[in-house]
């Protein structure tokens, strides 16, 4: 029986997903998800769109029931498989609390580890992220605080070699062949 993940999609607005986005949700086999859709909105007093971002992954975290959980940001498009190469790379590694897709480029040699993990794709054992609240501070995002925190837990986070990812606006800007649909949907100062 293929398990079931609890995936939250944080957004930016009301409107329907990419395209490529859902696309890439809907390649997803072996893995059952229940899809959740989560927008963030500033308030006056939010002094940097981190606090948005914080509020929205606290928020997040609170959806669903399921033993596996996974935050995808409207702007990662998942390769094929992905989340089942996650959900085995979590399952077989005790230590992880957390593994990712590398949609940013950070992981460093093959052991998958990077200071920072970008949030945007991430598979979590729902019991590590109880135990976490979702923070920033000045001149950390709210991804290194999460996994500054995870650390000093005890508990690990790695990107998934294994796992493709890609961000929309990097996709576009590295690629010339980008199709014209991608490209339309690059969020101007995101």
């Amino acid at each position: 029986m293929n398990p079931t993940i609890d995936v939250v999609v944080l957004s930016r607005g009301q409107g329907p997903l990419h395209p490529l986005v859902r696309r890439g949700i809907e390649w997803q086999d072996c893995v059952h998800i229940r899809l959740h859709r989560l927008t963030g909105n500033w308030r006056p007093h939010d002094v940097h769109r981190w606090s948005v971002i914080v509020r929205t992954r606290n928020r997040g975290k609170r959806m669903g029931s399921q033993p596996w959980f996974m935050f995808l940001d409207d702007d990662v498009v998942l390769a094929p498989g992905s989340v089942s190469r996650m959900m085995h790379f979590l399952r077989s590694n005790a230590s992880l609390a957390a593994t990712a897709a590398d949609y940013l480029g950070e992981a460093h040699g093959d052991s998958g580890f990077s200071q920072h993990v970008g949030m945007g794709a991430t598979l979590f054992r729902r019991t590590d992220l109880d135990r976490i609240r979702f923070r920033w501070q000045p001149g950390k995002c709210e991804c290194q605080c999460c996994c500054d925190d995870l650390r000093r837990q005890g508990r690990e986070i790695k990107y998934c070699h294994e796992a493709g990812a890609k961000h929309l606006r990097t996709a576009a800007q590295a690629d010339p062949y980008c199709p014209a649909e991608v490209q339309a949907s690059c969020w101007a100062g995101a």
